[in-house]
């Protein structure tokens, strides 16, 4: 009951913030100094029913439905640019057009092909996929997918439900790939679980796709080669999570790769200056927020949309709850 008060107090004031004009006040007024520039990340698309939903992290997901609600709302009120513009703008001192706003997917996984691309290219609205690329035209699984897999099959999974699972699987970031790969191994094993299964739900992109997108106007950076936390990894190794992933990017695609998104918000003086170094001309973190009109290129804020956070009392999308969501900028909520 506590929580369905919640729900319903938050889009009460979701819809005071809309329906009076406050949202579009704000915007007005962040533009007063110079355009401001909103970056949206989205992670994965599902589609009629979403059952290929079922074993991704909740503030990973977003329903076809309301991801064509989210990219319209967005295309009425800002101007959607390139990532390509906004460089050009950024490094030659040009002018952006008002309200700007760049869409980027992170990861590469598949149903950003057959559930995201499809409505972008309908309504010609460009986005940037950072790819994670060694897992792009194979059957490897994320750790964090197979690790929710292992936990929404287990027979225990009770005490895991709600929100315990992602937060849970977030306290896990900090530790070393050796030992997330020690508690998958423990946990898929002692679990029984269909290896097979989680794999399916949660294939990546093919170059094959990628350059059928790129051909439409969509523009591809790095989010290094393995998602690895680049804070945790000695200078040898980050260098090739940099410069590896570049380099397989445009083999595949013929095209410079100009951008970059640190993995899990992986930032930090010496992550910073490597990827100067390795030869990106930009860099998006996860810090939440709008970038003002001289922003660190190499720390651009975003705002995570998910299913959650544009979802009305009945699960429709609400563009109030969006209003909202964009103006307080919250990362998952």
């Amino acid at each position: 009951m506590a929580v369905q008060i919640r729900r319903f107090a938050k889009q009460v004031i979701a819809c005071l913030i809309y329906y009076t004009g406050l949202f579009d006040f704000i915007r007005f007024l962040r533009g007063l100094g110079g355009n401001c520039l909103t970056i949206v990340t989205f992670h994965r698309v599902g589609g009629a029913g979403y059952p290929d939903m079922e074993f991704s992290l909740p503030n990973l997901f977003i329903s076809q439905e309301n991801f064509e609600g989210v990219i319209e709302f967005l295309r009425r009120r800002f101007t959607p640019i390139s990532f390509r513009d906004f460089l050009h703008a950024a490094e030659n001192q040009g002018k952006m057009p008002r309200n700007p706003i760049v869409v980027t997917f992170d990861d590469g996984y598949e149903d950003n092909y057959t559930h995201a691309f499809p409505v972008l290219r309908e309504v010609r609205v460009p986005a940037t996929f950072f790819l994670t690329s060694s897992f792009i035209d194979s059957e490897k699984t994320f750790w964090w997918d197979r690790m929710f897999c292992a936990l929404k099959q287990m027979k225990a999974a009770e005490k895991y439900n709600g929100e315990a699972i992602p937060s849970f699987i977030s306290g896990l970031w900090d530790a070393s790939q050796e030992e997330i790969e020690q508690a998958l191994v423990r946990l898929e094993n002692s679990a029984d679980v269909n290896i097979e299964e989680c794999s399916a739900k949660n294939r990546m992109l093919s170059w094959d796709q990628i350059r059928e997108m790129k051909d439409s106007g969509m523009t591809f950076g790095s989010h290094s080669r393995t998602h690895v936390n680049l804070n945790r990894v000695a200078e040898p190794r980050l260098m090739e999570e940099l410069l590896l992933s570049k380099r397989e990017i445009e083999r595949n695609l013929g095209e410079e790769v100009l951008f970059f998104a640190y993995p899990g918000g992986s930032l930090s003086e010496g992550v910073h200056n490597s990827v100067v170094e390795s030869g990106y001309r930009c860099a998006c973190s996860t810090e939440s927020g709008i970038n003002d009109r001289d922003p660190d290129l190499f720390g651009l804020k975003r705002i995570n949309i998910w299913q959650g956070a544009v979802s009305g009392m009945r699960g429709g999308f609400s563009k109030s709850l969006l209003a909202m969501h964009l103006l307080g900028h919250h990362r998952n909520s």
